[in-house]
């Protein structure tokens, strides 16, 4: 791409997270079905990226302050999906059974998924996992070693474990107020 516009900035983000994301919050609902967790791609390597991490290097480039070129936008962390998934165990306070899919059954389950959707014209929509980010949990998703990243834009980036309990706490089995139901049971009796 370079070679037709050589002033061009391609920002190139991992899989981002925010307050409406589709990764965090699609594993979060997928605690609430019973005791296992069944993760596709368990083993698949993932480095989220905050979007408002993404925005703001989006906004620099926009400016013209960023050298023309390729960034591959990643966070600090490089987490399997299985660790992911532990991440919004841990932040929900659920427990359950972490088992990963191979990738030949994350394809049937996306594409039976797929299926269903189109069988009802889209009135079930499918929320849980879709044949092509099936196909995406084949590949890892994290910046290239040696890649310019957010730095190159002076922006540190952003751990998910800061962000995700502020809206992850609707999946919690007590909704938002579980960190002030368990405070309460410390509180002595006057």
């Amino acid at each position: 791409m370079l070679e037709h516009r050589p002033d061009a900035v391609i920002l190139r983000p991992s899989i981002l997270f925010g307050s409406d994301d589709s990764f965090y919050n699609r594993i979060g609902a997928m605690t609430r079905f019973g005791p296992i967790l069944f993760v596709p791609g368990a083993k698949t390597e993932v480095q989220p990226v905050y979007v408002m991490d993404v925005a703001q290097a989006a906004a620099m480039a926009a400016d013209g302050k960023a050298e023309p070129g390729i960034y591959e936008l990643a966070g600090p962390d490089v987490l399997t999906m299985r660790e992911v998934a532990h991440q919004v165990l841990a932040v929900t306070g659920r427990r359950r059974a972490v088992v990963g899919l191979p990738h030949f059954l994350s394809s049937l389950a996306g594409g039976a998924l797929d299926f269903g959707q189109t069988l009802t014209g889209g009135l079930i929509t499918n929320r849980i996992l879709t044949k092509d980010q099936a196909r995406s949990l084949r590949l890892h998703n994290r910046a290239g070693e040696g890649s310019n990243g957010l730095e190159y834009f002076g922006i540190q980036p952003t751990n998910a474990l800061a962000v995700i309990p502020e809206y992850l706490w609707r999946f919690r089995t007590e909704g938002q107020y579980n960190a002030i139901t368990d405070t309460a049971k410390n509180l002595r009796r006057s």
